[in-house]
């Protein structure tokens, strides 16, 4: 990439007709034109349902998705190449996850109902959100006082 950036291409190799795995090197054909088709010499802002207006410190937005009307962050140290550990997701996830048997109540969020659970690797935060069906899961990666103050800053887009 120009200016030494770097960029991760994360491709699927599922094949959606349930025929198996694709073949390694077709993965690599795909993720290689989709970094050749990234830009970097013009501002073309992502199509998104929320933004976020806080983020820890040492935790920057590493990548953004979309996918349908759901979109979602992954905040992580700068030259991490973990995906697991230190990472936090900020998406939009089916109203009722998780299982009403594995959460407890939280605090106002927006005026919004928030539910805490326990992961493996720390707490995550769930709201009930503005759009029909939709909530958000936040977490794990830093404190639950932290988790708060990012879902407070989320900013609704319409």
């Amino acid at each position: 990439m120009p200016g030494d950036r770097i960029a991760t291409v994360d491709v699927d190799d599922h094949n959606f007709d349930n025929s198996g795995p694709r073949p390694a090197a077709e993965v690599a054909g795909i993720g290689r034109r989709v970094l050749a088709g990234l830009r970097l010499d013009r501002p073309e802002p992502m199509d998104t349902t929320f933004r976020l207006t806080y983020v820890p410190a040492g935790l920057p937005v590493r990548s953004v998705s979309t996918y349908g009307n759901a979109t979602r962050y992954e905040l992580n140290e700068p030259n991490s190449q973990a995906r697991d550990g230190g990472t936090v997701a900020v998406e939009q996830v089916p109203v009722g996850w998780p299982a009403p048997r594995d959460k407890t109540p939280g605090r106002p969020v927006q005026g919004r109902a928030s539910w805490v659970y326990e992961t493996g690797s720390g707490q995550q935060l769930v709201v009930s959100g503005p759009r029909p069906g939709l909530s958000i899961a936040l977490g794990p990666g830093v404190p639950l006082a932290e988790l708060y103050r990012i879902a407070d800053g989320i900013r609704w887009k319409g």
